[in-house]
């Protein structure tokens, strides 16, 4: 896990809380310290995708599990759909044409591979890396077809909003979703889209102030 340093605690508590959408027993997360919680939260990412339930969690808890796992030695847990070419390991016996006894055929060569419950019929496979679209055009399409906390608060920023209005609207609209319950919250988020390079226009001030997504800079 990288260090806690490097990771906005607000970012923290929100993925945590787009965990919670989709659990039963939900992480705890007032008063418990930063690193205890991304503990958590990578502990229960990873007990999901063991039971083959990754379908079912929202790309930001995805993406952010794989950046707080990134300097592990081993592979994410959501690999890309392609999978670099290995290069053949090649017996020197083998090469010099001489015979391998039986039971040293039967031994694997590199690294075992990770067996993998199967997924549920018809779940679709998240794509991880690479952004699944390179212009504002795609990015709003991509927004309208995800159904998820986080896409659903950005679908309410396509148009302008206060934070309040935002908040309200959220709650109204999507009363099965508890991820955003602040102002706060909903601040990080858009900061967070921000680092993504999305882009916002801000007019007004105060509890006047509205945002609106309004491009990306891919």
């Amino acid at each position: 896990m990288i260090s806690p340093d490097k990771v906005d605690y607000e970012r923290v508590k929100e993925i945590a809380g787009l965990v919670n959408e989709v659990i039963d027993d939900p992480i705890e997360i007032v008063g418990v310290a930063k690193d205890v919680l991304m503990k958590a939260i990578i502990e229960t990412v990873e007990a999901i995708d063991d039971q083959g339930q990754v379908g079912r969690l929202d790309p930001e808890v995805i993406e952010s599990f794989n950046e707080w796992t990134a300097d592990e030695a081993a592979e994410p847990i959501f690999p890309k759909e392609e999978e670099p070419a290995t290069t053949p390991v090649v017996d020197p016996a083998v090469e010099a044409g001489e015979e391998t006894p039986p039971e040293e055929k039967k031994k694997k060569k590199g690294r075992p591979k990770k067996e993998k419950p199967p997924k549920p019929a018809g779940e679709k496979k998240k794509r991880v890396g690479p952004t699944p679209y390179k212009s504002f055009e795609e990015l709003t399409t991509w927004i309208k077809e995800v159904a998820t906390p986080t896409s659903a608060m950005d679908k309410l920023t396509l148009t302008p909003h206060t934070f309040d209005a935002l908040l309200s609207e959220f709650k109204s609209g999507y009363p099965e979703f508890k991820s955003f319950q602040t102002v706060h919250q909903i601040r990080a988020h858009i900061k967070y889209r921000e680092s993504k390079r999305w882009v916002y226009e801000y007019k007004g001030e105060g509890e006047k102030e509205t945002v609106q997504l309004v491009g990306y800079n891919g």
